[in-house]
């Protein structure tokens, strides 16, 4: 098992590592934030879920939904939530979470991983669907080239988009 003290410190160490890159961009930590909470994680995972909803069975929703989720096991939450804390200097940052708040949520670490892993089933649940629905459509029988990835354009910039995040990660 990885040991809890070294994987915070990897944390703190690549986000104060991110954070003076992204201070090279940008004029302050603020601005730097907006950027992370804007384009890193709110729109790819807004655009993630409309194309998840639109298209059909495709393996690479499956490969990215599980890369996510272990990235948020072995961070033990979201990595990105943690630099927006970090970038704002707001400990009660809880992004795009704080929407539950106006439904009168209480919300702390673990309400949060509530409703995150709520999000999670009704993601895999859709996606459970969509390969039954294909599965009904082939007459229960399998091709190797049911498991191919989108030729969507969105999806594979998406997919490119996340890759940088990842390289520049594991390089930075």
């Amino acid at each position: 098992m990885i040991n809890k003290q070294w994987r915070i410190a990897l944390t703190k160490n690549k986000i104060n590592k991110i954070t003076n890159l992204l201070l090279k961009v940008f004029p302050t930590k603020q601005q730097a934030g907006w950027f992370v909470t804007i384009f890193t994680h709110y729109l790819p995972h807004l655009i993630f879920t409309i194309l998840l909803f639109m298209l059909p069975f495709n393996i690479g929703f499956l490969i990215v939904f599980i890369f996510g989720y272990l990235f948020h096991l072995f961070f033990n939450g979201c990595f990105h939530l943690r630099l927006e804390r970090h970038l704002f200097n707001d400990k009660n940052w809880k992004g795009p979470y704080h929407i539950l708040e106006y439904f009168n949520f209480n919300l702390n670490s673990k309400t949060i991983e509530t409703y995150l892993n709520i999000g999670m089933v009704i993601v895999f649940l859709i996606f459970s669907v969509k390969f039954y629905n294909k599965l009904k459509k082939n007459n229960f029988t399998l091709n190797l080239s049911d498991f191919k990835i989108t030729n969507n354009k969105i999806f594979l910039l998406l997919l490119l988009w996340w890759i940088i995040q990842i390289i520049t990660f594991i390089i930075i």
